[in-house]
């Protein structure tokens, strides 16, 4: 054979080995799976309603093994209170059975402040895709209360939207009262009578139409409350609006707590009084009963009511939970807005007035602890 030949089969030879191997060592790029478990990782958490466009972080990283590669994800988000880890656990088990990749070992750590959840993916052995999901340990709740709806719906769609269990007081016969009720019903928050009592000085006052007065009958005053309680639907139960002076009387208490014990429902003292003797009739009387530890917007400023709020946490932190009265207004309704994330995140959980009610606890202001500003 020619040196020419030859060199051209060993040529041709080499070629073939080269190309060989380039074949058999090629990686598949697998990324689109990675994007397809981000895809199924974030439509379990919208269904259980967690913020996917704040995760808490992102990375990115190149993996590969044997005769493949892809870029993967980790991301890690915060889970609200109210959501169970169990719950989306299981929704990630069902869901991933019916999925090309396959969900590895579930960790699950407990530290001091916070649940842990990790979750893997793979695909071929290759690991594409990591979610943590962090839920903050409750330390505290808060029932938060919105007041004086009823004369307008501002804010009422950005009360909605705030995303934490509310309590709507709503004033009765005013011209979106029934409105706000519905709404506030079919977002799934609490409604309650925002009923209006009489005040000390309450011709220093304005006060609304059929305010009752602890000199009215008590067939007017049953009439009333009657008439009010029907004005309002899905009711869960009554606070008062001012009633400083009706709050310490034993007779208007005895005719108000007979009509909520009729109706099946609860009482929250606004506690515009500190000699409000409600706590004492509504034992003798036997009503669900719970009363307000603080109010956060009785000054309109930005710092007082940010102020309040971090007082409101450290109440609920050394009690085991707080009522918190604000009112229909743009501003708290703003400020809430920015700072329920902060509270959430050092472990406070929003819940309903009816929550703590079925939690009951002391929730008495020493005298001289009223922070109301009159009425």
């Amino acid at each position: 054979m020619e040196k020419k030949q030859l060199s051209s089969i060993i040529t041709f030879g080499v070629i073939a080995v080269i190309a060989v191997t380039v074949f058999f060592l090629r990686k598949t790029d697998y990324s689109q799976m990675t994007f397809e478990c981000d895809k199924i990782a974030l439509g379990i958490l919208l269904e259980h309603e967690v913020n996917t466009q704040a995760p808490l972080g992102t990375t990115h990283q190149r993996v590969s093994g044997f005769r493949k590669e892809a870029q993967s994800i980790k991301k890690e988000f915060l889970l609200p209170q109210k959501q169970s880890l169990a719950e989306i656990k299981s929704s990630f088990i069902t869901s991933i059975a019916f999925a090309p990749v396959q969900l590895g070992k579930i960790q699950k750590n407990l530290t001091k402040k916070e649940h842990i959840l990790t979750l893997d993916f793979f695909y071929k052995d290759l690991k594409l895709y990591r979610l943590i999901l962090r839920q903050k340990i409750v330390l505290a709740d808060i029932a938060l209360v919105i007041d004086d709806w009823g004369y307008s719906n501002k804010a009422l769609r950005e009360s909605l939207d705030l995303g934490i269990p509310l309590t709507y007081a709503v004033l009765p016969h005013l011209p979106f009262s029934t409105k706000i009720a519905q709404r506030a019903n079919e977002g799934g928050h609490e409604v309650i009578l925002h009923l209006p009592l009489e005040p000390h000085n309450a011709e220093k006052h304005p006060l609304e139409k059929n305010t009752i007065f602890t000199s009215m009958s008590e067939e007017v005053i049953k009439n009333i409350i009657k008439d009010d309680i029907k004005s309002i639907p899905y009711l869960k139960g009554i606070n008062n609006h001012m009633g400083s002076k009706a709050t310490e009387s034993e007779y208007v208490l005895n005719i108000l707590f007979e009509q909520i014990k009729n109706n099946e429902l609860y009482f929250l003292d606004s506690y515009t009084s500190n000699d409000s003797i409600s706590p004492q009739v509504a034992l003798q009387k036997k009503i669900a009963f719970i009363r307000r530890d603080i109010f956060i917007d009785n000054v309109s400023s930005k710092d007082h009511i940010k102020g309040q709020l971090m007082r409101a946490k450290n109440i609920a932190a050394e009690k085991g939970s707080a009522v918190v009265i604000g009112h229909a207004k743009e501003l708290t309704i703003d400020i809430l807005k920015e700072v329920i994330p902060e509270l959430e995140k050092e472990g406070v959980r929003f819940v309903y007035l009816s929550d703590l009610l079925n939690n009951t606890r002391p929730s008495i202001l020493k005298k001289g602890e009223n922070d109301s500003t009159g009425d």
